[in-house]
């Protein structure tokens, strides 16, 4: 029975990722990338979009912070909270 409820413990915690991924964050870090691949030409561009941008990485860890990592995922999610914090900052 613990092998079904760790199971399906990880595959709910799959699915929440995978929320958090594809509700904005997905977005968020490929125009910070695309930001930082040019800063000169695109910061005085982007210099408005860039609280906003900031605040989808806040929103971004505190929903990570309402998620339940599994069993031996804990550090791992810690780290994606402590980068994703990082990056907002």
């Amino acid at each position: 029975m613990a092998r079904i409820e760790t199971t399906g413990r990880r595959e709910r915690y799959a699915s929440a990722l995978s929320g958090l991924w594809s509700n904005g964050l997905a977005f968020t870090l490929a125009r910070l990338e695309a930001i930082a691949a040019f800063p000169e030409e695109r910061l005085v561009e982007e210099a408005e979009a860039l609280p906003v941008l900031q605040y989808s990485l806040h929103r971004a860890e505190e929903i990570a912070a309402g998620i339940d990592p599994p069993p031996g995922a804990e550090a791992a999610h810690r780290e994606l909270r402590l980068a994703l914090a990082a990056a907002r900052d």
